[in-house]
């Protein structure tokens, strides 16, 4: 396995993956019942039915430039490109469900680290194509995760929520829960160097007012924009392509 000094070490991902494996074992403690958060999502061997009526086309579409997969790709190859990551880098894709978009991804990276984190680990025959690849799925809950940051001195270089994260407002929070969306902001910005969302066009407006860098990517799910979130990290390799992503940001976001 190739290894570069400037996007992780062995302990790093060592660290990432005892961090993922103590959040499975909590997993095992809970009750889906009362973790699950949207309860009418439809119980189906993939998501691809629904991603193809709220995108126009599937995930397994990566050559498609409407499709998810193709989006992520392409600002991943820029960041590698720009050696804003290496081809080391580490990258979990939160509430992966079917884990296609993850399996698309690694394709592209082949010697990337990916982990997907889901409450229907291998509920999904596609889970075990992942496996296959390389790939590392773990259960586990958002609740845990975002109330538990990562060892010191270690970071997710990337990571993804799509339609969970833009449909916090679908979401069925208990009082206690209500606090998940500013925590989930909380972790991207304090665990993860880069982050790949789907959002609305008010949560774009809060990313940005609480300090994120935003670069639109495109069209997400229904009403919603993917895009790429940092804090403190560099998202544009000159003032020309800042020009240019704010000048999309204006036309989608007034």
């Amino acid at each position: 396995m190739i290894q570069d000094s400037n996007c992780g070490t062995d302990l790093e991902y060592e660290r990432i993956e005892e961090y993922l494996c103590k959040l499975e074992e909590i997993a095992k403690n809970s009750d889906l019942k009362n973790m699950y958060l949207w309860p009418r999502t439809p119980d189906t061997k993939t998501h691809q039915d629904k991603i193809i009526e709220r995108i126009g086309v599937s995930d397994w579409e990566d050559t498609n430039p409407v499709s998810r997969p193709y989006k992520v790709i392409k600002e991943l190859k820029r960041l590698l490109k720009s050696k804003k990551i290496k081809e080391t880098f580490s990258l979990v894709d939160i509430t992966c469900g079917d884990a296609i978009v993850l399996s698309k991804v690694k394709k592209a990276f082949p010697y990337m680290h990916a982990y997907g984190v889901d409450c229907f680990k291998d509920r999904f025959e596609t889970h075990q194509d992942c496996y296959k690849q390389g790939i590392k799925i773990y259960k586990g809950y958002i609740q845990d995760m975002f109330n538990r940051k990562l060892p010191e001195n270690t970071k997710f270089d990337a990571a993804i929520m799509f339609n969970s994260y833009r449909g916090w407002r679908s979401a069925d929070l208990k009082d206690y829960e209500k606090d998940l969306p500013d925590l989930a902001d909380d972790y991207f910005a304090n665990q993860v160097r880069f982050t790949f969302l789907t959002a609305t066009k008010n949560q774009i407006k809060q990313l940005k007012k609480i300090g994120f860098s935003v670069k639109f990517l495109g069209n997400g799910e229904d009403d919603s924009l993917m895009i790429v979130i940092t804090r403190n990290e560099p998202l544009f390799c000159n003032v020309i392509e800042r020009i240019i992503n704010y000048a999309k940001m204006k036309i989608y976001i007034k």
